[in-house]
């Protein structure tokens, strides 16, 4: 990354089959920089991997100086402060996790009015691509990647015009071409979690007139890993 040092591990200090308990809800940053919190907002933006939620398990791949590199369940990979995890030499995998099988109606009505948080992933603030991932697991019972562009990578390309419940809506605001984004359909409305105003549904018609619409996704739960119920 530009203007942070590169950490390279050396072939003998990856580790094996280590995992470990996330002690609190804590930033999973692209490189291993200490002083995180306290760089300006533009510096902290192009660090942050992901949130990790308290009592996650993570896999441990390597160690340098204070953090350890982890892997999250879903694959993302990324370096956390050593005393934000907890080693566990019992746990020998990720655990299996069950998916709430819940209502779309209930799903959506549950996340409204829940804040933005770039690379959140939890009630206490969440971005647009952990939304749309946390929908299919909990109510398609199937997983998808935590990256909007990995998500995109899935499903088949559909026209609005044959756009459908569960479908998800790739796309950049007017005028931030650099900025993606990406939300589910479901019954007349866009639901996405957006910087300003955190999860909403905005009327399909009106959702289109502000974004510049990429790419809209159908992608069938049945061609997922599936969860465990």
């Amino acid at each position: 990354m530009i203007g942070f040092p590169v950490v390279r591990i050396e072939k003998k200090d990856w580790l094996e089959s280590c995992f470990g308990i996330c002690q609190d809800e804590v930033p999973l940053l692209r490189q291993p920089i200490p002083d995180f919190e306290s760089l300006p907002f533009e510096a902290r933006d192009k660090l942050l991997q992901v949130y990790v939620t308290k009592d996650e398990v993570l896999q441990v791949l390597a160690k340098h100086v204070s953090f350890f590199l982890v892997k999250k369940r879903d694959g993302v990979i990324g370096w956390l402060q050593e005393q934000g995890l907890r080693e566990n030499q019992k746990i020998k995998a990720f655990p299996i996790l069950s998916s709430k099988l819940q209502r779309s109606a209930d799903f959506l009505k549950e996340w409204l009015g829940t804040p933005y948080r770039w690379g959140g992933v939890s009630k206490s603030g969440i971005d647009c691509s952990a939304f749309t991932q946390a929908y299919f697991f909990d109510v398609l019972n199937a997983e998808i990647p935590k990256n909007s562009q990995d998500q995109r990578k899935l499903g088949s390309s559909i026209t609005i015009s044959e756009i459908q419940d569960n479908d998800l809506l790739f796309c950049h605001r007017q005028g931030y071409q650099n900025i993606n984004h990406v939300a589910i359909f479901y019954e007349g409305n866009v639901y996405h979690s957006q910087l300003n105003r955190g999860v909403v549904a905005d009327d399909l018609n009106a959702f289109t007139q502000k974004h510049v619409i990429q790419e809209i996704k159908r992608i069938s739960p049945f061609s997922l890993n599936k969860v465990t119920t």
